[in-house]
């Protein structure tokens, strides 16, 4: 697969174009926007020289929040959806 079959069909849900219009989307109103690459068994793509992802999921910018983790160059993304049934849940309450 090269990147522009990539960008063109990202994943099974979406086409190129409607995951640009919800990242612009979510950009223009939350001011985020959060792009998770999977590799071919659904899980996290590890990025590596010559390789490419699976597939590019887009998360909804108000499900997910990040922030740094415990060492200070360790950043994590934290979102509310179980990846084996791809349903999203609500955010948990305080």
């Amino acid at each position: 697969m090269e990147i522009m079959e990539l960008l063109d069909g990202p994943n099974v849900v979406h086409t190129g174009e409607q995951m640009r219009q919800l990242h612009f989307t979510y950009m223009n109103i939350v001011g985020e926007s959060y792009i998770f690459m999977r590799d071919i068994n659904g899980e996290e793509f590890i990025p590596a020289k010559g390789r490419l992802p699976a597939a590019l999921d887009i998360f909804p910018a108000h499900l997910a929040s990040s922030g740094w983790g415990d060492v200070h160059q360790e950043h994590r993304l934290d979102w509310w959806q179980d990846v084996s049934s791809h349903r999203l849940y609500p955010r948990p309450q305080p």
